[in-house]
């Protein structure tokens, strides 16, 4: 258990854990703060005492009640921000500055706590102009080059003013400026509810608006740089799991999947990847573990590796990396009875890869020293031709085939098909079809067999390999090493 923060350098002092979703979130964080269920609860009644005492002008009991909060839950920004405002209140001006100042040296120059208390201690002051105070920081905040949750984070604290007085004169003075801004100015007063049941109101407006807007596909930006679907543990991600990308488990709350978590390493700094793999063969559990990973980690690039059947060994060999440009369903459209039996009408809908994978594969087929140094580095035995990449047409369908004439009827659909397989589809059609930003799909798959009566497991192992390490090359050396992102 984490305990709470005991300095003020402590606070916000943590990592940041990936994005997983509003609703899986709330079930996170309820999940963490049962932990801390009574400490929570002394805290919100020592907080109602010591709001009630300061507002009361009873400024010794706020501050041994204040004391009381720090020593119940520690350090936080609230904590810093009343202490600023007791201190102002009761002592004056020159002791709220000479604690801020002291806050700030012992938070550390830089760090969100030091930035937060020089705004908060700013705005305590008497002299305090909300309508400047609110135009310099949002002006500051736009200019500030920081991830959008430490941005949220700070306009949270700095710029959600709400007016709370008890005095009419101050009320009618101060109202023009805060309507220009549309912001809340209530009256308080201490024998009566309405300010709070109006406040209360504000604050749960202001939290589902936040919810709203954070669900808007246009507020989404990718979260990862890569993640890996793979139709089986074995061997396809046992062989993922074997490239040094730091891989590490973790787990999803209300999810049995296992997910494994990594770090490509690169020019720029390493970049997140995470991979899992269905519990079963097919473009159903691949599609539903794609559209998981997608909602969960908001990949740039979604890649699946494995195994794969030729088409003919003319076409690809044993380990060949197939590299599909384009992958329809070859058992989709409508079975009819005909004279010589029953007969498939193909209607396929066909998905594409982007221009830029496009080149890059292209590129990397070309690199025949880089093709052959993965094929020889296969701890077994290889096949003795070199290593390629074929890019074309591959078709996915729902079964293992063992059946020639299965193969024929397939090539009957697209003459230039290069291979046939069972998941691939699920990751074009998950890819194209999610929420923007959507991520950019990349499937290579290695051939294992030929789909025919002499289909057998022999190169299963192979396979797996070489299309893992076609994958780490082409993220490697083009994706990341190319001078071209464009999607």
């Amino acid at each position: 258990m984490v305990a709470v923060p005991a300095t003020v350098h402590a606070v916000y002092r943590f990592p940041v854990l990936s994005s997983i979703g509003l609703r899986r979130e709330l079930d996170w964080a309820s999940s963490y703060l049962s932990v801390f269920g009574e400490q929570l609860k002394l805290y919100v009644d020592l907080s109602n005492k010591y709001q009630s005492a300061f507002l009361s002008g009873e400024f010794s009991q706020a501050e041994t009640l204040l004391d009381n909060i720090k020593g119940t839950v520690g350090w936080s920004i609230w904590f810093v921000g009343q202490r600023l405002a007791l201190l102002q209140a009761s002592k004056g001006l020159d002791s709220q500055k000479a604690f801020a100042e002291r806050m700030k040296t012992e938070a550390k120059s830089g760090t969100v706590a030091a930035y937060l208390t020089h705004h908060i201690s700013a705005r305590t002051e008497t002299t305090f102009d909300a309508g400047r105070f609110w135009d310099s920081a949002d002006a500051e905040l736009r200019q500030v080059d920081s991830p959008p949750w430490l941005t949220a984070l700070l306009r949270h604290h700095l710029l959600h003013i709400v007016g709370l007085t008890a005095y009419p004169e101050l009320l009618a003075a101060a109202y023009e400026k805060f309507a220009q801004r549309l912001w809340a100015l209530l009256s308080y007063d201490p024998a009566e509810d309405a300010w709070a049941d109006r406040l209360q109101t504000l604050v749960r407006h202001i939290l589902k608006a936040k919810a709203a807007a954070a669900d808007q596909p246009e507020n989404y930006a990718y979260r990862t740089f890569l993640a890996i679907v793979c139709a089986l543990p074995s061997p396809e991600l046992r062989s993922i799991r074997d490239l040094p990308w730091s891989w590490q488990q973790e787990s999803v709350p209300s999810d049995d999947t296992i997910y494994f978590q990594g770090a490509i390493p690169s020019a720029s700094g390493p970049r997140k990847v995470v991979a899992a793999a269905a519990d079963h063969m097919g473009v159903a559990a691949s599609a539903v573990l794609a559209a998981k990973m997608i909602e969960l980690y908001r990949p740039e690039y979604l890649a699946m590796t494995g195994i794969a059947a030729g088409i003919s060994p003319e076409v690809a060999n044993y380990g060949d990396v197939l590299a599909p440009d384009e992958c329809w369903e070859w058992a989709s459209g409508k079975l009819v009875t005909t004279d010589r039996g029953a007969r498939l009408l193909a209607a396929p809908r066909q998905h594409r890869i982007s221009r830029a994978i496009r080149g890059y594969l292209t590129r990397m087929a070309e690199n025949r020293p880089a093709l052959e140094a993965i094929r020889v580095t296969w701890p077994a035995a290889a096949p003795d031709r070199p290593l390629a990449i074929r890019i074309g047409p591959l078709a996915t369908g729902p079964s293992v085939i063992a059946d020639s004439g299965t193969v024929k009827s397939v090539r009957e659909q697209h003459r230039k098909v290069i291979g046939i397989d069972m998941e691939a589809y699920a990751i074009f059609a998950a890819a194209n079809d999610a929420r923007k930003p959507q991520p950019s799909p990349i499937v290579l798959k290695s051939v294992a067999d030929y789909a025919d009566e002499g289909k057998r497991d022999d190169y299963h192992a192979f396979a797996a390999y070489t299309s893992s390490r076609a994958l780490r090359l082409l993220i490697e050396e083009y994706v990341l090493g190319g001078s071209s992102r464009q999607r």
